[in-house]
């Protein structure tokens, strides 16, 4: 985590307390502003009747420059029932789309299909911005062997 190259990703269960999170404290003592740092909410589904996490996922409570992302897990139910991925991947996307509160908000903030899309694009931009200084101290690193040699 203490190398400035990675992404970390923060994977918290909605619901818990945000603030008193391990991952997210270990996460800050590296990357104090949050430039490198994705929070992943899960079981957003269970979190209990009555609140949200709507101040989380938009960074008022604790804010990440790479935000938030909210996605449904699976549950023991829905694997003994033999749930096949791509139901759940369909039934993860309804509950955000129907629920009164997550259904009003930008719906990229939501599911494990757009979570892979914004992994997809963090990495690319990582590995675009992170690949010419590699390959220069590898060549680096092969000189040094060379001239040892």
């Amino acid at each position: 985590m203490k190398n400035e190259r990675v992404i970390i990703l923060c994977v918290t269960p909605a619901n818990t307390d945000i603030t008193t999170s391990d991952s997210l404290y270990l996460a800050r003592e590296v990357d104090k502003e949050g430039n490198r740092t994705l929070g992943v909410l899960t079981k957003i589904d269970i979190v209990d009747r009555g609140t949200d996490i709507k101040k989380v996922l938009t960074g008022e409570e604790l804010p990440l420059k790479l935000g938030y992302h909210g996605i449904v897990n699976r549950s023991k139910l829905d694997m003994q029932n033999k749930v096949s991925i791509t139901d759940a991947l369909n039934n993860e996307k309804m509950f955000f789309a129907d629920h009164p509160i997550y259904s009003t908000m930008d719906q990229s903030l939501f599911s494990t299909t757009a979570l892979i899309t914004k992994l997809r694009s963090l990495f690319y931009n990582l590995l675009q911005k992170n690949v010419p200084d590699i390959a220069i101290e590898i060549q680096g690193q092969v000189s040094e062997i060379q001239e040892k040699l």
